[in-house]
């Protein structure tokens, strides 16, 4: 009984907090830090399509370092859906680094850019990948898993995921 009262004080809480974050709009033109002639190289690339224009939802409202969903339409009609990251990690933006023993830029971007990983069927694929600021600035441009992503639903593929994930963040010192 009490347990399902704490239950319902939480999610009416979370509900609350929840709309208070502002909903995504769509905006249209490109992000900061990221090139039409980037985009369009990847375009004719993958789907010999020419870049006509791009929209993009900016994803992480609650920090400067931004993540957004482009949808990019092309000459010819093909739609594409992505996800570019431009992370930083520093302490001035999350303030939770000074003390956590780990630098997640890293171990992010040792899984991303690595070709021979375990998680490699969990994880989206990567166009592009970079370091820009060692240790605390990296970009990433991914595909979308919003709309096909395929949840790990066994018990074993999520336990295989956080120990393979427990032994990168382990050894992301020496990465």
């Amino acid at each position: 009984m009490i347990a399902s009262r704490l239950r319902n004080i939480t999610w009416k809480g979370t509900r609350k907090i929840l709309g208070l974050i502002p909903k995504n709009s769509t905006t249209e033109g490109l992000p900061d830090d990221l090139s039409h002639s980037r985009l369009n190289k990847l375009c004719m690339s993958c789907l010999d399509d020419p870049l006509k224009k791009v929209k993009h939802t900016h994803l992480s409202g609650w920090k400067s370092s931004n993540t957004y969903r482009l949808i990019l339409e092309c000459e010819r009609g093909s739609r594409w859906s992505l996800i570019y990251k431009n992370a930083t990690y520093g302490e001035d933006i999350v303030p939770a680094l000074v003390t956590f023993p780990l630098k997640p830029g890293k171990a992010e971007y040792a899984v991303y850019s690595s070709s021979d990983l375990i998680l490699k069927e969990y994880l989206p694929e990567v166009y592009f990948c970079s370091e820009d600021l060692t240790g605390n600035r990296f970009m990433y441009l991914i595909e979308d898993l919003g709309r096909g992503y395929r949840l790990a639903r066994k018990r074993t593929d999520v336990f295989n995921a956080v120990n393979t994930l427990a032994y990168i963040y382990g050894n992301s010192g020496e990465i």
